[in-house]
């Protein structure tokens, strides 16, 4: 089964609560392992590979007269069932739940907020 994606822009240091509910008659979650996601534009510590990249790219696309406006993504995977992969295990910020109320079942992240200066 796949939800429909949703896009969250947070602001640095929020907090953010993502859920994903759905109905079924039976659900095993070793049948079906749930796995978030992790899908962002550019890390703000990269701009200046960012920065080489986009020269390359508008170099590339001068001299082969293709243009490409695609922005460089980074997408990860955050978890395996309960278990968080690194880099989120070791900050400490994330937390994956799995509530099982049949027919209902609810799994979660939280991600909680951090500002620059702690």
């Amino acid at each position: 089964m796949l939800t429909r994606g949703q896009s969250y822009k947070v602001p640095s240091g929020d907090s953010v609560e993502l859920e994903c509910q759905f109905y079924a008659d039976t659900f095993n979650l070793f049948d079906y392992p749930v796995v978030w996601r992790k899908r962002q534009h550019h890390w703000p510590h990269q701009q200046h590979v960012l920065h080489r990249q986009q020269q390359q790219q508008q170099q590339r696309a001068w001299l082969t007269a293709d243009v490409d406006d695609a922005e460089p993504i980074e997408d990860c995977q955050v978890n395996m069932m309960g278990n968080l992969l690194e880099p989120f295990a070791s900050v400490e910020r994330y937390r994956a739940t799995f509530v099982s109320q049949p027919p209902k079942y609810l799994f979660g992240l939280s991600l909680t907020g951090q500002s620059i200066n702690q």
